[in-house]
């Protein structure tokens, strides 16, 4: 078996929204699911991600728009042929009727990318919410099944 860590040493607290939000992963995992049965390409939403975090951080700056003349990342040339964008705020929106204004965009990015992809990979995942301060990182470990193809 393959194992991959990221880490971040700071004051971390492990499942970040099991007081403030208990339902977060599970809403935003059965959202998924339902978009994705819905026609939604799984793999999109780990692009998402990587489009996300490769842009200075993992903070869902890529979900904002062009303003004032300020060209976006969602309008820019490098982020042809993303989709889903509307999808995050769908499941956004559905997080919110359970806990309003408590589970960040950032967060919904990394979680739904892990639903997606667990959803057409044979592997176990894990990505532990741990917060600091008004920012969140995540803590992602993937466990690969040796010989799958």
């Amino acid at each position: 078996m393959q194992e991959i860590y990221i880490h971040w040493k700071s004051q971390l607290q492990l499942n970040y929204y099991s007081t403030s939000c208990p339902r977060a992963e599970e809403i935003i995992k059965q959202q998924v699911t339902e978009l994705y049965n819905q026609g939604s390409t799984a793999i999109s939403w780990l692009r998402n991600l990587f489009h996300d975090c490769m842009v200075n951080s993992c903070d869902a700056s890529f979900l904002l728009a062009t303003w004032r003349g300020v060209v976006s990342e969602q309008t820019s040339v490098r982020s042809f042929g993303m989709r889903n964008f509307k999808y995050v705020n769908t499941i956004k929106a559905a997080v919110e009727k359970e806990c309003p204004l408590t589970v960040s965009c950032a967060d919904i990015v990394a979680l739904s990318a892990r639903d997606g992809i667990a959803m057409v990979c044979l592997c176990h995942h894990h990505i532990h919410m741990l917060g600091v301060a008004s920012r969140t990182v995540r803590l992602i470990s993937w466990t690969v099944f040796e010989g799958y193809k």
